[in-house]
């Protein structure tokens, strides 16, 4: 809950330093203007798109690394609990975690990412059968192989989440330049860091859903979508953030409000 805090309140500093003139007309082109012969007065959406492509790139770059170099070593207490319960479902082949005290559905993404890694274990012959999953995590993996794609899962989603900031800050400055300035600000917060590579967790999960769902929010929508369309895509996103961590269920109320304050002749079209 805290990193998606985080993440809206470094939005507005974003959002505001979009605004600022960096020598570059970053005007908004849904607003008619004079026509300009400088080549700058189009927004660069090329160079954009290829700088953020960069940013995401190197940070995920730079995740892996970090993933690699720390394994078979879990860096926090909480890990031991989330892995144990993803190797528990792997090795007795069953959909149930040992408990429901943690938020599932990022223990179910770990468990089909290390799935998939047994099965490469097993055809390159260092394990046996599931029945050799070895659930012991301290002091070290015994079998970290299966531990690393979930692990690169993770920091994949977290990469992710970064487009999606960069959406919602270009959407509310205005600004292209808001795709760049809010991922790159963001990579470099520590908090964000922790929680991309360091130990799995369900915080960079929810996060993930909560962006998305507030990006559904903001995206361009057709004035005849009826109530069902507009609701569907990020009530799902807000269940998979529920999902993800238990305290995100406080969400529904700000979703229901900024669904409330739609325009009600256009929000409530037949569908």
């Amino acid at each position: 809950m805290w990193l998606g805090v985080a993440q809206c309140g470094a939005r507005s500093v974003f959002c505001g330093l979009a605004r600022i003139p960096w020598g570059i007309a970053l005007v908004d082109d849904t607003q008619p203007s004079a026509p300009v012969s400088s080549a700058l007065s189009k927004p660069p959406h090329r160079l954009v798109a290829l700088l953020l492509l960069t940013l995401v790139l190197v940070s995920f770059a730079a995740q892996v690394g970090w993933i690699v170099g720390s394994l078979p070593y879990p860096r926090h207490v909480d890990e031991a609990t989330f892995s144990r319960s993803s190797l528990h479902m792997l090795q007795q082949g069953t959909l149930r975690p040992t408990n429901f005290n943690w938020p599932t559905f990022p223990i179910y993404l770990a468990a089909a990412a290390e799935g998939a890694a047994l099965v490469r274990e097993m055809a390159a012959g260092r394990i046996e059968s599931r029945d050799d999953v070895e659930l012991r995590v301290f002091p070290y993996y015994e079998q970290a192989g299966l531990i690393l794609p979930a692990k690169l899962l993770f920091a994949a989603i977290s990469a992710a989440s970064l487009v999606l900031v960069g959406f919602i800050a270009a959407r509310v400055s205005g600004s292209p330049w808001g795709w760049v300035l809010a991922p790159a600000f963001l990579s470099l917060n520590s908090l964000y860091l922790r929680h991309s590579w360091s130990y799995l967790n369900v915080d960079i999960i929810a996060t993930f859903f909560v962006v998305a769902a507030l990006a559904t929010l903001l995206r361009d929508s057709n004035p005849e979508e009826g109530l069902a369309k507009k609701v569907v895509i990020p009530g799902i996103l807000c269940g998979l953030a529920i999902a993800s961590k238990y305290t995100q269920a406080l969400l529904v109320i700000p979703f229901v409000i900024l669904l409330i304050q739609t325009d009600r002749r256009r929000f409530f079209v037949p569908v």
